[in-house]
């Protein structure tokens, strides 16, 4: 996590999660985790922001907008998977070494194909630029 964000040049970082008691000691571990991770690869960088946001209580509307993308990812993977199954013809298990690279691709695909409705990519909001290299689709 401390490669990506430095990687992206976010000095900002506010994860948030609901109120679930083993979430938000997973989140507070991995804040903690980054403060000391980012300042042993790059001493000099300085996280601006790093601090979670909490949810009200008993208000699921508020995570919507990660209900939705958790969605997406869901969706694309498993499209992404049963469309390499047909093209091979063979059935592949959760434990196969490419779920966790198609995972991972299927993260990628949605940070540099889709478009919010600024027009823009995930990619080009973060970098600024569009993302100028070939990728792989599966279909």
């Amino acid at each position: 996590m401390s490669a990506a964000v430095l990687w992206l040049g976010h000095l900002e970082v506010i994860p948030k999660g609901d109120n679930e008691l083993a979430l938000q000691a997973l989140v507070e571990r991995a804040l903690s985790m980054l403060r000391v991770k980012v300042q042993e690869e790059d001493p000099s960088v300085t996280l601006k922001k790093l601090s979670k946001e909490v949810p009200p209580k008993y208000d699921s509307q508020s995570n919507g907008g990660t209900e939705v993308g958790v969605r997406l990812v869901r969706g694309l993977f498993r499209t992404l998977k049963l469309c390499l199954e047909g093209q091979i013809g063979k059935f592949i298990p959760v434990q196969h070494p490419v779920v966790p690279w198609l995972l991972e691709h299927t993260a990628f695909l949605l940070d540099v194909k889709t478009r919010g409705t600024d027009g823009m990519t995930p990619w080009a909001r973060v970098k600024g630029r569009a993302f100028g290299q070939a990728t792989l689709w599966v279909w």
